[in-house]
C-alpha cells in the first residue's frame, strides 16, 4: 500500500525551521489538493492565538511513499497554502509546544500505533504552565476537522510506523493536558 506525506514548514521565530509531516492513505488519488486543503485548514484552526511572527507553509509537493520500506515512489503536485499566527503577546520559549495526540486501533508488539503533532508558537497567555481548556479545545477541534476532511476526501489520515513498515487509520484524537517539550527545540 502507498501513502501520501504532506509536509508543513514553519519559520519566523527563533529555532525555526520546524517541520510537521502528516500521512494519508493514498487510495488512488490523482490530485493531492483535498489533502493539502485539509492540512491547511487544520493549521489555520490550530494556530489561532499563536505568534504573529510564526509563519507556516503547507508544501505543494506531496510525496507518495511505499509503507513497507519508506521509499518515495512519486510526487503529486497541488497548490500549497501558507498563513501566520495572529497574536502579538509574549512568546513562550520555543521548547514549549502544544500537543495533539492521534491514535489508531492497531497494536504492534503489544503497543498501540499512535502519533503526535506539536503546535509551535505558543504564547505566555495561552496558559500558566499548562494549556488552557480553550487552547486544548481548539487543537482537538482542528484535529477532528482534519480527520473528517481526510475521510470525506477518501484519503484517510494514517499513523505510519516506518520501523514496522505499516500504517493504520487514525481513529481518535486528543489534546494533551500539559505542554510538550520537543527536545530538539530546547535551544
Amino acid at each position: 500500500m502507498v501513502m501520501m506525506r504532506v509536509r508543513t514548514i514553519f519559520s519566523g521565530v527563533p529555532g525555526t525551521p520546524f517541520y510537521s509531516n502528516l500521512y494519508f492513505n493514498e487510495s488512488g488519488l490523482a490530485a493531492p489538493q483535498p489533502v493539502i486543503d485539509a492540512v491547511a485548514a487544520f493549521w489555520s484552526a490550530a494556530m489561532a492565538g499563536t505568534s504573529e511572527d510564526l509563519s507556516w507553509n503547507v508544501n505543494p509537493e506531496v510525496l507518495v511513499i511505499d509503507e513497507t520500506d519508506g521509499s518515495i515512489t512519486g510526487v503529486l503536485n497541488g497548490e500549497g497554502s501558507s498563513d501566520d499566527g495572529n497574536s502579538s503577546a509574549e512568546l513562550a520559549p520555543a521548547a514549549t509546544q502544544g500537543l495533539v495526540q492521534y491514535k489508531s486501533d492497531t497494536y504492534l508488539n503489544s503497543r498501540r500505533l499512535q502519533g503526535r503533532i506539536f503546535i509551535p508558537g505558543i504564547m505566555e497567555a495561552m496558559g500558566a504552565g499548562v494549556p488552557t481548556e480553550v487552547s486544548r479545545t481548539r487543537w482537538r477541534g482542528a484535529a477532528l476537522g482534519l480527520l473528517t476532511a481526510a475521510d470525506t476526501a477518501g484519503t484517510p489520515w494514517v499513523v505510519y510506523s516506518r520501523a514496522n513498515g505499516t500504517l493504520a487509520e487514525v481513529t481518535a484524537v486528543d489534546a494533551w493536558t500539559q505542554y510538550a517539550v520537543q527536545r530538539s527545540r530546547r535551544d
